[in-house]
């Protein structure tokens, strides 16, 4: 593993006096989006909002992102999806309880490797040998890609939200230590890697509509419920409005937003709801039918 200084991920004066240069990620289970410094979404290859967090290896080489997305189903086996699930959670909790209801039907070939990381095992390459890939270096690539989607030069700055990652003593550590090794080898120069929670409090402090004279407005608490594929946060956000403008006619100080209370789960989201009724009426299907 890439070792340092990857335990100095809070923003330093060094890194915050270069706070317009920096870009934010949010790694979800099915996309991944990446923005710059003025809230705009760079776009893929395609002209889309978002990347496909997926990582594919075929005889043609390895692809990312939407090229993987096209090659998938003739390349099922090469194929790893939710790369960032399998960089950042470790791999006993994928594949043991709720988090088999998932990994039970992983195309590729994988096991355990060091501090429990997933790697994908077995994976051919173009030049007809087979290798292992350790699921943070698929990030990387994944991380990679994105960086060159959005044109910024190696070492740029950059915040990336830390997805949920389960409930176990210092699995939020784990995970931000292995996302400023995945962030590396992409290029990037992690600076701050916030819960999911803070990144949605400063994308609603940056949008929130507090009227033509915001600092007039009182303060303001947000529940947010965000369910994405795969896991779920709810948050209780407190919107601090604008102050004044320091000189008459100029743009008032940006709002700000505290997260007050924050809960998340790794295995709550929309495909671990279809697998749970997939096996509900299979079981029916077998209790009424199988003899």
């Amino acid at each position: 593993m890439e070792g340092s200084g990857r335990d100095q991920l809070a923003p330093t004066k060094d890194s915050m006096s270069t706070a317009p240069l920096v870009h934010g990620i949010t790694l979800g289970a099915a996309a991944s989006v990446i923005v710059d410094a003025s809230g705009e979404i760079h776009r893929n290859e395609l002209g889309g909002h978002s990347s496909a967090t997926l990582v594919a290896f075929t005889p043609e080489g390895r692809q990312l992102g939407e090229a993987a997305v096209m090659g998938m189903a003739a390349n099922a086996r090469g194929t790893a999806t939710e790369v960032a699930r399998l960089a950042l959670i470790p791999y006993e909790t994928l594949t043991s309880g709720l988090g088999a209801l998932t990994s039970r039907h992983w195309q590729f070939a994988h096991t355990a490797g060091e501090e429990g990381v997933l790697v994908m095992s077995d994976v051919a390459l173009s030049d007809g040998q087979t290798a292992s890939m350790s699921a943070v270096g698929l990030l990387g690539a994944l991380l990679g890609k994105l960086r060159a989607n959005s044109r910024a030069p190696a070492g740029t700055p950059v915040s990336i939200a830390i997805p949920p990652v389960g409930d176990a003593e210092g699995a939020v550590a784990r995970a931000a230590s292995l996302l400023h090794d995945a962030a590396h080898l992409g290029g990037w120069k992690l600076v701050a890697a916030p819960s999911a929670a803070q990144a949605l409090g400063v994308a609603l402090a940056r949008k929130w509509p507090f009227g033509k004279e915001p600092w007039t407005s009182p303060a303001v608490r947000v529940l947010v419920l965000d369910m994405g594929a795969s896991s779920t946060i709810a948050a209780v956000i407190k919107l601090t409005p604008p102050a004044a403008p320091e000189i008459k006619g100029s743009s008032p100080r940006g709002a700000k937003a505290e997260v007050l209370a924050e809960a998340s789960d790794a295995f709550l989201g929309a495909s671990l709801y279809n697998e749970k009724l997939f096996d509900h009426f299979a079981a029916k299907v077998k209790e009424t039918y199988v003899r």
